[in-house]
């Protein structure tokens, strides 16, 4: 049986493109949910505790497995927006959690 994991996206939008920025939420967070997932947070970083540098928006995606939430980067829906996705943003991290605390 598979586990449910979150999909933490870490970014840093390119304010130089906030066309590309609201074009690729449009369409990517429909694709997220077409899915299998739940959009559970979009959270503005205020501030560094320990550290350098944290990016300044981090999203999170909820997916019953890790092959679902892996399954969405590979559609064509999908593979259409990395273009707009590299103009959208700075930097950009995602990643998949698995809960270990039950």
């Amino acid at each position: 049986m598979s586990e449910k994991v979150t999909l933490i996206i870490s970014a840093q939008p390119n304010k130089e493109n906030m066309a590309d920025i609201q074009g690729y939420s449009e369409k990517a967070t429909p694709l997220f949910m077409q899915g299998g997932g739940e959009v559970t947070g979009r959270f503005e970083n205020q501030g560094m505790v320990i550290g350098e540098k944290a990016a300044p928006v981090t999203v999170l995606v909820n997916f019953d497995s890790e092959e679902k939430a892996r399954a969405v980067f590979e559609t064509p829906e999908y593979k259409e927006l990395i273009p707009m996705r590299d103009r959208a943003f700075a930097m950009l991290n995602v990643f998949i959690a698995k809960n270990t605390m039950g």
